[in-house]
């Protein structure tokens, strides 16, 4: 079974008092102690730490090229259109050549191809000062071999928490998976009952005016209250309308 925690937590909120939705034992998580608590929040802090380290390899591929390479790059191109430019004109005289086509001029430069391509007969030169110039006015940037240096640690890093996340013995508790016939777990997070279990106590907790449990009543069990503490579930930001806690539970039918 997967969770929709958000569906689960409106389920309760919208329950009415006497007919009060149950789903505290849906998740098949620990609800005496709570044991799997801090495990949660060391794998929330792991699975953190590898978006934020994503995100900063996403940044590092944006950073701007190095002048200087970039500078190389483009006298490399103007040479590769330059080469390719001279393969066209000789391709199209040898046409002319021998009767097949005509000597181009402007209005044919827009529907004639050579090597695929259309033609270019002009030759894109520019003396070593200009180019100099063009690139005074970019910034310095960041060399190639300093961004793969920082995107090869990021990924390093990512590697290592990964790993910690598949063998830590406070992580790796087989019943904090939901696991599909062929016996493997369902991806991350649908397939965490703790990220589920704590999803859907969040929604409900914002709803109701002081700490409740998952199903909105009044918390007599010590530990119980101690996971809404270490989850932060009272610093959540509270969304109108805003319900008082239930006192009394009532048997669904």
């Amino acid at each position: 079974m997967l969770y929709d925690a958000k569906e689960l937590a409106g389920k309760v909120i919208a329950s009415i008092n006497n007919n009060v939705t149950s789903i505290k034992y849906s998740f098949g998580v620990d609800v005496d102690e709570f044991l799997w608590v801090k495990g949660y929040l060391k794998d929330k802090e792991i699975r953190e730490k590898i978006i934020a380290l994503k995100e900063e390899i996403k940044n590092i591929s944006l950073l701007p090229l190095d002048r200087g390479e970039l500078r190389q790059m483009f006298i490399n191109r103007i040479k590769s259109m330059n080469d390719f430019g001279i393969i066209q004109i000789s391709e199209h005289l040898k046409q002319v050549q021998s009767h097949q086509d005509v000597l181009i001029n402007e209005s044919l430069l827009n529907n004639r191809k050579y090597s695929g391509a259309l033609m270019h007969i002009v030759e894109f030169g520019l003396p070593q000062a200009a180019i100099d110039k063009i690139f005074s006015f970019l910034p310095e940037g960041v060399k190639e071999k300093e961004r793969s240096e920082r995107t090869d640690k990021c990924k390093s890093e990512i590697n290592e928490l990964e790993a910690i996340l598949r063998t830590d013995e406070g992580l790796n508790i087989k019943t904090r998976w939901v696991y599909m016939d062929t016996g493997v777990p369902f991806f991350y997070p649908q397939g965490c009952r703790w990220t589920a279990y704590a999803q859907a106590w969040g929604y409900v907790a914002q709803r109701f005016e002081s700490p409740v449990d998952i199903e909105g009543f009044e918390m007599l069990n010590p530990f119980e209250n101690d996971a809404y503490i270490m989850l932060g579930l009272g610093e959540r930001h509270k969304l109108d309308p805003l319900q008082k806690p239930r006192t009394k539970r009532k048997k669904t039918g």
